[in-house]
């Protein structure tokens, strides 16, 4: 019998899955360039529309803990049409709130639907490749997947600058509700090693253990965590210096992230042509380096007197860079010995990174940003984090 249709199956899963890995950062990104938009409308404080950014993380974060050991006991399908369903809830009621609480409201749930995507992509990417197909998959996964992020921004920004920010939740429902069709009609279930047993309370939190006392898992888990929250603090100022106070436009400031999403796009695909040479920790070693650089950068520009476009936007492409070595290598490095419980892996994984995020993106968007200061100073200090664990974690790693 060939085996020549299961690796087309895979393939062509791998492309939805791209799309479910996609959604919840989409989700995330799309609606940056309204958010001056959202607070005028809404008759808000930037801080109140900035707060969203940070409750959907937070439902985004938090949920992938349900999905992950739902998904070892259930299977993927049934996590993922639960997510998908929320999502499109939460959708409408962004699309339609009258006010900032009912917006909020609207992007928690979307958070807690979109987490599935999140928490089971990288399983289900588990569940269908190994070895030196799973890492070069991996590197797909980092690859094309930033390139639909990067662009999200600039979708948001046309859609912001056209019909308005509601257009924003608008297309979010639309994709939500592809996905849901494509979920109940043309993904089959993945997980070969699914049983009722993983869903006992005995056995999750034991899972959840082998996970916590790990030296491997915690190491490479933290620093994609605290990285993370560096990226989301771009993400929650950016938009609003860059418009706010330097003057762009949401078109304009949609484009730029164009650029970041190129620097990583070409970091990852550097990374995917020479991890098998250099190795793993080295390379993200490097990447580290660079977003540590990056916010270094960043605050001596501010320092020196200047506040455009380009000096905010420089280093943060460095950043970009650094992470796009980053977050593959703790993937990488964290994941694989632990794939007999991939569901729970990749729940733990997602949402330390998303927690992470959410906690510097709340911070950052309860500072009065009139310059880049508080974004250079959550850059350094989150990357300053990932190498503290980094290195404290290395001596027991080395010795397991």
């Amino acid at each position: 019998m060939s085996t020549q249709q299961p690796i087309t199956t895979s393939k062509f899963l791998f492309l939805t899955i791209l799309m479910l890995s996609s959604f919840g950062q989409v989700s995330s990104d799309l609606y940056l360039p309204s958010l001056p938009a959202i607070a005028e409308g809404l008759h808000v404080e930037i801080n109140a529309a900035q707060f969203s950014i940070t409750i959907y993380m937070l439902g985004f974060g938090v949920s992938q803990l349900f999905y992950g050991p739902l998904s070892d006991g259930l299977g993927r399908r049934i996590p993922l049409l639960i997510g998908l369903a929320l999502s499109v809830v939460g959708s409408i009621m962004c699309m339609l709130a009258p006010n900032i609480e009912i917006l909020i409201a609207g992007r928690l749930i979307q958070g807690l639907g979109t987490g599935a995507g999140a928490a089971l992509a990288r399983p289900m990417v588990v569940d269908l490749f190994s070895g030196k197909e799973l890492a070069r998959y991996a590197s797909y996964f980092a690859v094309v997947g930033t390139t639909l992020l990067a662009f999200a921004p600039t979708i948001g920004g046309y859609l912001q600058h056209f019909i308005g920010w509601r257009a924003c939740f608008a297309f979010l429902l639309i994709y939500g509700s592809y996905l849901l069709y494509r979920v109940i009609f043309k993904v089959p279930e993945t997980n070969e090693h699914r049983h009722p047993d993983n869903l006992q309370t005995k056995t999750i939190a034991q899972n959840f253990w082998i996970l916590l006392k790990s030296p491997v898992f915690m190491r490479h888990s933290i620093c994609s965590c605290v990285a993370y929250g560096a990226l989301l603090s771009w993400l929650t100022s950016g938009p609003v210096v860059l418009q706010e106070v330097v003057g762009l436009t949401p078109v304009q400031f949609g484009w730029l992230t164009v650029v970041t999403g190129i620097a990583f796009m070409s970091g990852a695909l550097l990374n995917s042509r020479i991890v098998d040479r250099i190795g793993i920790q080295p390379m993200l070693q490097i990447g580290l380096f660079l977003m540590l650089l990056a916010g270094l950068l960043m605050l001596g520009l501010f320092l020196a007197g200047f506040i455009n476009a380009y000096v905010i936007v420089g280093p943060v492409v460095v950043m970009f860079l650094g992470a796009s070595m980053v977050f593959p290598n703790t993937f990488a490095g964290g994941f694989p010995a632990f794939a007999h419980i991939a569901g729970i892996t990749g729940a733990l994984f997602g949402a330390m990174r998303m927690l992470g995020g959410a906690l510097a993106s709340g911070l950052i968007a309860s500072v009065q940003e009139t310059n880049q200061l508080p974004l250079a100073i959550a850059i350094i200090i989150c990357t300053s984090l990932a190498w503290v664990a980094y290195l404290l974690l290395r001596q027991p790693e080395a010795a397991s």
